[in-house]
């Protein structure tokens, strides 16, 4: 496929898969802020659970008349241990759920990579088999054009050798836009539109005449009725 093809195809599509794209790695700061608050709010509650967990051990020892230096040390470790073992079960699950949040949304901007190259490869096809089709037109026109010509000479140069003088009105109205219908005929005995309407510009565009004196004239001989209206 013509690198041409490619390009305008990508200068179709590539904004507004880009904007797409964007707007998805947008996401990603923003599911970082939010858990990096959520785990430091589970921070700031432990810190505070663990200062009110140590009072209220001291309390409650002040309450027996235990002395706070001779606080049973493997209670506050223990209280300190689970405090610390919960916070950080806690900051995991935070940490897990982030990753997979941030890895949904690189899934999705992979996703979008794949449907832009397959838009960028399908466009760039039907704008390739477009200009072939164009390409095709502009030659078959051209082809026409030619032959258009070269019946208008033969027909000039015959009406000379026969010693009549070649009116305008003779060669176009009458033998050579008739022939020129005639090349276009199919199994029908009837003339493609395309060749029709080309003739019949042409007729306008010569000064010939006017479009209802072409239809006038050849209508009825080159046109199918069955789709006429592919022929006004």
């Amino acid at each position: 496929m013509a690198q041409r093809f490619t390009e305008q195809a990508e200068a179709q599509v590539n904004p507004t898969f880009q904007a797409q794209t964007q707007a998805l790695q947008a996401q990603i700061p923003d599911i970082q802020k939010l858990f990096a608050g959520l785990s430091s709010g589970l921070e700031q509650q432990g810190a505070r659970q663990l200062q009110t967990g140590v009072r209220d051990i001291v309390e409650d020892a002040s309450a027996r008349g235990v002395l706070r230096s001779t606080l049973p040390v493997d209670a506050r470790q223990d209280f300190q241990s689970q405090l610390s073992g919960a916070l950080a079960e806690s900051l995991g699950r935070l940490n897990l759920e982030q990753g997979q949040q941030i890895g949904n949304v690189n899934q999705q901007i992979g996703d979008l990579g794949r449907q832009r190259l397959g838009a960028v490869t399908s466009l760039a096809d039907s704008l390739q088999q477009q200009d072939l089709r164009e390409r095709n037109f502009a030659a078959e026109e051209k082809a026409r054009q030619q032959d258009f010509d070269l019946r208008k000479q033969e027909l000039a140069l015959r009406a000379r050798s026969s010693g009549g003088e070649v009116s305008r009105g003779e060669v176009s109205n009458r033998e050579l836009f008739a022939s020129a219908l005639a090349t276009g005929t199919g199994s029908d005995g009837k003339t493609d539109p395309g060749t029709y309407n080309t003739l019949k510009n042409q007729f306008v565009s010569a000064g010939y005449g006017t479009f209802k004196e072409f239809h006038d004239t050849y209508f009825n001989q080159f046109a199918n009725p069955d789709h006429w209206w592919d022929y006004v």
